[in-house]
């Protein structure tokens, strides 16, 4: 059996181990009215979800909609692609800020706009600095002409890898997922000034939307500070 092969068989039961991993969670949906607001007010009824690196996991898990992303061109974003490609709902075109990123964000731009997929995209990956958004979201967004979705998610039951640059949160079986939208944020222009002004809008919109998960929690935020 050759390595291709092999690969391939390893992407399926990836995929199938986290299919049974999202049925065996539940999964509570927090500010839904902001992400119906956003379609309502979409020009196309998509919008961009936007979340940090350390909760792809999740996101990936819990998100509904089929949604389109991008991965790196590395060893680590071929291994995300093709199992994201067993989930179900999630296509991913391949590329980053440092590598390969305009090309896939213009085929991730042409989806969207022939095909019914929301993008849904880990804005301070695929290698940081942590909680620093890079542009190509706003990019989406303002070409798409759909709204930025804020979003939050946390297992009741998860670990942290330390030693990851973002500490990735994993969430592990049988537990109860938390999703939590935050208001639309729409794109009017890419002019420096308002990029940089709509950067620290989603940066601070994301960093509510975890302190008031935690206020409503404060188990959950000792059980991620315990591990960090």
């Amino acid at each position: 059996m050759n390595n291709v092969v092999v690969k391939n068989i390893a992407f399926f039961v990836a995929g199938m181990i986290l299919r049974l991993l999202r049925f065996s969670c539940r999964k509570v949906f927090v500010g839904l009215e902001n992400f119906e607001e956003g379609k309502k007010l979409s020009a196309n009824g998509k919008v961009a979800m936007a979340t940090w690196h350390q909760n792809l996991f999740g996101g990936t898990l819990c998100l509904r909609e089929k949604i389109i992303s991008m991965t790196s061109l590395s060893k680590d974003g071929e291994v995300a692609a093709k199992v994201s490609s067993w989930i179900g709902n999630v296509y991913a075109t391949r590329g980053s800020s440092s590598r390969g990123g305009r090309s896939a964000m213009e085929e991730m731009i042409n989806i969207i706009k022939k095909k019914p997929y929301h993008a849904a995209l880990t804005i301070d990956g695929p290698r940081g600095p942590s909680y620093v958004p890079k542009r190509g979201i706003f990019k989406v967004a303002h070409d798409c002409q759909m709204p930025i979705i804020p979003y939050f998610v946390i297992s009741s039951k998860t670990k942290v890898l330390r030693k990851s640059w973002d500490k990735m949160r994993l969430g592990l079986p049988f537990a109860t997922f938390y999703i939590r939208y935050g208001k639309p944020i729409f794109i009017k222009s890419l002019s420096p000034n308002d990029l940089e002004s709509y950067s620290e809008q989603l940066t601070q919109a994301l960093h509510q939307l975890e302190k008031d998960h935690f206020k409503e929690y404060p188990q959950h935020e000792d059980m991620i500070r315990a591990q960090e």
